[in-house]
């Protein structure tokens, strides 16, 4: 998915920041045993150098507290968000800084 100045388009790389930590959260949950729904609720992206080459992105694990938060809050009320970070690699470059919300819902 290149751009007019042959660069990945910009879409794309965003689209990535939100897949990595869609599935990082997914697995995470599905590792703790719970079952439920998962969408992105907002998501941003920096993007800080051009992409010229295959790229990766990957998603940072939430502190420990957070993460304990975000299962207790989820358990108890049936739902809950919680914020991650990703970040975008070129060429051993950052390329781009992702932020996403994500809502979580015990569905019925």
């Amino acid at each position: 998915n290149c751009n007019h100045r042959n660069t990945g388009f910009g879409g794309s790389i965003a689209t990535l920041g939100i897949a990595v930590g869609w599935a990082f959260l997914h697995l995470a949950l599905k590792k703790s045993g719970i079952d439920c729904g998962l969408v992105i609720q907002k998501a941003e992206t920096e993007f800080l150098a051009p992409v010229t080459a295959d790229f990766e992105a990957l998603c940072q694990a939430p502190s420990q507290p957070d993460w304990d938060r975000f299962v207790r809050e989820l358990k108890n009320q049936g739902k809950a968000r919680l914020k991650l970070t990703a970040e975008s690699r070129c060429a051993g470059q950052v390329v781009a800084r992702h932020s996403g919300s994500y809502a979580a819902f015990i569905e019925d």
